[in-house]
C-alpha cells in the first residue's frame, strides 16, 4: 500500500505542475490588439452631412485618427467610446470625446473582429492654442475581460 500511496502522490504532483504551466500560458507576450494614432488640431471640420462643425468658444478640436488591428481578441474590439475610452491629455487635464465626434465622417461605430484592422476617428475639444505636440493620449478598454493592448507605430500609413 505504501507504494500505491507514493504513486498517487506523484500523479497528483504531476497534475498540479501541468495545471500551473497551463495557467501561466505559453509565455507569448504578444498583444491581442495593436493600435496607433495620429493627432490633428483643427478649428473646424465638415460633418458627414456636409455641415461645418465648430468647437465651443475658446476651444479647438483635437481629431485623433486611430488604426486598430485585432490580432487575436475573440470578443471583437468595440470602437464605441463606452468601451474604448481614449482620453486626450493637455496640461495634465484629461479630456473625453466631444459630442461632435458622432458627426465626423471618419467616426465608426462597430466591432473590429479578430483578424481585422480598421481606421476610425475620435474628436475632442480642448482649450484653443495647444499644439498637437503638447497633447498626449491615454487608452483604457472597459470590459470584464479586456484585451491586452499595445501601441504599434508600424500600423501608421
Amino acid at each position: 500500500m505504501k507504494t500505491g500511496w507514493k504513486v498517487a502522490v506523484a500523479i497528483v504532483a504531476v497534475v498540479v505542475i501541468v495545471a500551473v504551466i497551463a495557467a501561466v500560458g505559453s509565455g507569448d507576450d504578444s498583444p491581442e490588439v495593436r493600435y496607433d494614432y495620429e493627432i490633428e488640431v483643427a478649428d473646424l471640420f465638415t460633418s458627414s452631412s456636409g455641415y461645418e462643425e465648430t468647437p465651443s468658444p475658446g476651444n479647438q478640436y483635437v481629431i485623433v485618427t486611430w488604426t486598430v488591428a485585432n490580432d487575436s481578441y475573440g470578443d471583437g474590439f468595440h470602437t464605441n467610446d463606452l468601451f474604448f475610452q481614449a482620453k486626450v491629455v493637455a496640461g495634465g487635464v484629461a479630456y473625453g470625446t466631444s459630442i461632435d465626434m458622432y458627426t465626423h465622417p471618419g467616426y465608426l461605430l462597430g466591432d473590429i473582429l479578430e483578424g481585422e484592422r480598421a481606421t476610425f476617428v475620435y474628436v475632442y475639444e480642448v482649450p484653443a492654442g495647444i499644439p498637437a505636440e503638447d497633447l498626449d493620449v491615454q487608452v483604457h478598454y472597459a470590459d470584464f475581460d479586456p484585451p491586452s493592448m499595445e501601441r504599434d507605430t508600424s500600423l501608421r500609413g
